[in-house]
């Protein structure tokens, strides 16, 4: 049973201080109208419950602040304001309020820093670009459909993998500024061309496999991250299928119910022709976002059809024609986004002219760099 961590008295009174400010903006906020105002209410309820949780669910608890951001940026409700507060002043406000108030929910160890502690183990991370990582368990997983599944393709027969090493992959795809601030230019599609900030949380897409191992080698190289000893890559496709399965045997991660999908994912009957920011879906038991739909992401390894013999620490094949890429996205059916699903190309498509092709990806952090 993991022990309670007891705060101490000068911690108490700091996060209720946290949490009188946090009270004097929201009134500030109130100028953004009410939508904006209920939207930091259910914010401040959700968080004030995340501290008598535990796991996957208060992980997403402390990501409410980037959620918030993103609901925020709603034009429409911030175009009710009836008074001076400026737009950018009364979101500043209210994604201000919501951080302090995430700060007076949590335990004295959360308040400081995004790694948590189990047994000494950081089970989360943040690195100098400001990507989330999720830790994934080592363990034995089931890849692939089972025998007799309508819904399964050819490719997916089911084996045995094992994962020897806990391992760290993005809770997010990686974004369009985030790729920038790596690479320097932007390739999506979906950009608005009127405001350069307004799709920034947005996956970054139109990247071929060369492009992401590129963007993993940079972000390898950054000074901080050097210095940190934190080194980059995509993870191979056993790796990607565990960490979207978390801990589930079924089509999804939340089981088989492809009517539950609208919940977790941006596809087909919901996604309005574009990507969306990440993380605005629920996420799975492991606490990571949009690994159905949204946007294609590509894996390591080279496509080759699976045998049902057990393995332990698959890379795939050392050559191949076409690199592997899952996941579904916004424009795909739900069958295209189960757990299991496969599907490859060449290494140097980008998509570019495929408009209704979104391939984006994210990164894995070794355990090793992040301690």
């Amino acid at each position: 049973m993991r022990a309670h961590r007891r705060r101490s008295p000068c911690v108490s009174v700091r996060m209720e201080r946290c949490a009188f400010v946090a009270a004097a903006l929201l009134d500030r906020a109130l100028g953004a109208g009410p939508a904006s105002c209920g939207m930091f209410i259910g914010r401040r309820e959700h968080l004030a419950e995340s501290d008598r949780e535990s796991g996957a669910k208060r992980r997403r608890s402390r990501d409410v602040d980037h959620r918030a951001g993103q609901y925020g940026a709603d034009s429409a409700a911030l175009s009710q304001r009836k008074n001076s507060m400026t737009p950018s002043t009364g979101r500043f406000c209210l994604l201000l309020a919501s951080a302090m108030l995430a700060c007076s929910c949590q335990t004295a160890g959360d308040a400081t820093i995004d790694a948590r502690e189990t047994g000494g183990v950081a089970n989360d991370a943040v690195n100098s670009i400001g990507m989330k990582f999720v830790r994934v368990p080592k363990g034995t997983f089931a890849m692939g459909s089972q025998r007799g599944n309508r819904n399964a393709d050819l490719d997916e027969r089911q084996h045995e993998v094992t994962i020897t090493r806990d391992y760290f992959i993005g809770a997010f795809e990686c974004t369009q500024e985030q790729y920038e601030r790596v690479m320097g230019k932007n390739p999506s599609q979906f950009q608005d061309p009127r405001s350069k900030g307004s799709t920034a949380n947005h996956p970054v897409e139109r990247v071929s496999w060369n492009d992401a191992v590129e963007f993993c080698r940079r972000l390898s190289e950054l000074p901080a991250e050097k210095a940190a000893g934190r080194s980059y890559r995509l993870p191979t496709e056993a790796e990607w299928e565990r960490a979207c399965r978390g801990g589930s045997t079924g089509e999804f991660a939340f089981g088989d119910d492809a009517a539950a999908l609208g919940d977790y994912a941006w596809y087909q009957p919901n996604g309005g022709g574009q990507t969306h920011p990440v993380g605005q879906k629920r996420p799975n038991a492991f606490g990571i976002y949009d690994m159905h739909g949204n946007a294609w992401e590509w894996c390591a390894d080279w496509y080759v059809e699976h045998s049902s013999r057990p393995v332990v620490d698959p890379t795939g094949p050392a050559n191949g024609t076409d690199r592997v890429y899952r996941g579904g996205s916004w424009n795909y059916s739900a069958g295209y986004c189960r757990s299991a699903n496969r599907t490859a190309t060449r290494p140097e498509f980008n998509s570019s002219g495929f408009d209704f092709l979104s391939i984006s990806f994210r990164v894995v952090m070794d355990e090793s760099s992040a301690r």
